[in-house]
């Protein structure tokens, strides 16, 4: 399963992607300034809305291209894919690290990009990367 070197790589092989250390001391990579993931610990209300006493393994924030495509991937995989309260309204999808593919994670850290650069470098980037 998925750890964050991969995230690491995968992020970093798109296009302007770059790696911070947030203020709290939380891995994040951004796109012009924009985080499109990144390292997402779960807070006390976030545990006490999914009826858990701890946090079980790292866990990544990843953007999506809008709430419907958040609501199909917790859908899909609820066992990979999860939101909490706090992330109502955002088009923001939290991800069980260690339970993710590296090949799934590679999607999802793709169209996190996506979802969050400019549009004229995401279709440079198609433009040269799809076949």
């Amino acid at each position: 399963m998925a750890t964050w070197d991969d995230v690491r790589e995968l992020a970093l092989s798109l296009p302007e992607a770059s790696e911070h250390v947030s203020s709290r001391g939380k891995l994040e990579w951004k796109v012009r300034a924009k985080a499109f993931v990144l390292e997402r610990p779960l807070r006390r209300a976030d545990l006490d809305s999914l009826g858990i006493a701890e946090q079980r393994g790292p866990v990544l924030a990843a953007k999506t291209e809008d709430e419907a495509v958040k609501l199909a991937l917790t859908t899909e995989d609820p066992s990979v894919f999860f939101t909490t309260p706090h992330f109502d309204g955002y088009a923001t999808v939290l991800v069980h690290l260690d339970r993710i593919p590296r090949r799934r994670l590679s999607e999802v850290v793709a169209e996190a990009w996506a979802a969050t650069a400019p549009e004229k470098l995401v279709r440079e980037y198609l433009r040269h990367n799809v076949d």
